[in-house]
């Protein structure tokens, strides 16, 4: 977790008040039920990471680990994947930058929306270690029928 929050802080080097930093649990690894998996306490982080908003993290610990001991499932993953996207959609902002791990933008594009690039052979999202990807979504009000 604090890799990902330093990567963003390190992308994003400008100051605080003209991009948000956004720390949000939904973009988080898969949980492995390991303790290297765990994130520090929002205590910790904010003051390794003062720049960063880290109000949106529900709690100071980490209520993932403390909730699971066991591997996440993909279908919850999937969940927090679509929080994520309900997140965006209800942000003012149009652009964003996304520093995550590469299992939950796996599940994010092939799982929660349709991809339509980056795909390998074998039909799945790849993304190398470190990898800057360029996507963009459209959010579409349902069509109701009559």
């Amino acid at each position: 977790y604090q890799r990902r929050v330093h990567g963003g802080s390190e992308l994003l080097n400008t100051p605080r008040a003209a991009i948000p930093l956004i720390a949000l649990d939904e973009i988080r690894e898969q949980w492995s039920g390991k303790s290297y998996d765990r994130r520090q306490s929002v205590t910790a982080l904010r003051k390794d990471f003062p720049q960063v908003d880290f109000s949106f993290l529900g709690s100071d610990a980490d209520e993932l680990a403390d909730r699971s001991g066991c591997k996440e499932t993909q279908s919850h993953l999937a969940e927090r994947a679509h929080r994520f996207l309900t997140f965006l959609r209800g942000r003012p902002e149009t652009e964003f930058a996304v520093v995550s791990h590469w299992a939950f933008l796996k599940c994010l594009l092939e799982v929660v929306v349709v991809a339509q690039r980056g795909h390998t052979e074998q039909g799945s999202a790849a993304f190398g270690n470190g990898e800057l990807q360029s996507w963009s979504f459209k959010f579409e009000t349902p069509h109701c029928q009559s």
